[in-house]
């Protein structure tokens, strides 16, 4: 992602299980995040979305299509 978005520095996704469990995927950067939001899955599941950069190149809405792209309830247990 840095190689490809010259300004963007980290994404982090947060899962959140039913249970109150958290999950991270990705990397924090310095300080707070630039945007983030939070959108609720299937089954009780949530996925708060942070994004750490320096220009506005990635849209939260385009973090979450990736996000939901490898998503499977599926396969959580």
């Amino acid at each position: 992602m840095e190689k490809h978005f010259q300004g963007l520095v980290y994404l982090k996704y947060i899962l959140t299980d039913k249970e109150g469990e958290y999950y991270h995927y990705g990397k924090s950067g310095e300080g707070e995040c630039t945007i983030s939001a939070s959108h609720k899955l299937e089954d009780g599941y949530n996925v708060r979305i942070c994004v750490w950069q320096k220009n506005e190149e990635l849209e939260i809405e385009e973090c979450k299509k990736i996000f939901l792209a490898y998503w499977n309830l599926e396969c959580c247990d």
